[in-house]
């Protein structure tokens, strides 16, 4: 386990991307071609290392983690859902200050694997889209802050 000290922090880009997803979002999206709407809430944790989030929507619930990745330059977020489901989404924001793409791994609960890859694109100080395809899966959500968060 690696622990962050106050001594070695995060870069401060990576703790501003952190700091963005801080908050209370509604979600509007589409699953398999089917419109859902979502709360999801993230809180970053007190030393700034890592987002916790919890999740519901009109097709289920998750509950999840984001930290960063210092090796791969990316941030990893992992996910379990209401069916049993892992999710694994790794992003790289090296590129572009309001773009985060990569590559997202789903783990049924069934053993079934599958993977694919997402894209989350800031559409505002307050706003973003999230696209995530697999060979089976297909999601589309646009997200708006309606509290920010710490």
């Amino acid at each position: 386990m690696v622990v962050a000290r106050a001594d070695n922090p995060l870069p401060a880009e990576v703790v501003s991307r952190l700091e963005f997803m801080a908050g209370e979002w509604k979600t509007q999206g589409t699953f398999h071609g089917e419109t859902f709407t979502e709360t999801c809430r993230r809180r970053l944790a007190p030393s700034k290392t890592a987002l916790f989030a919890t999740s519901e929507s009109t097709v289920g619930k998750w509950a999840g983690v984001t930290g960063w990745d210092p090796g791969a330059n990316e941030f990893v977020e992992t996910c379990y859902d209401s069916t049993g489901a892992q999710f694994v989404v790794r992003y790289n924001i090296v590129t572009d200050a309001t773009v985060w793409e990569g590559t997202v791994t789903v783990h049924a609960a069934s053993g079934e694997r599958e993977q694919g890859t997402c894209r989350l694109e800031k559409t505002g100080k307050d706003s973003f889209k999230f696209t995530a395809k697999t060979n089976k899966t297909e999601v589309t959500t646009l997200a708006t802050r309606v509290k920010r968060g710490k």
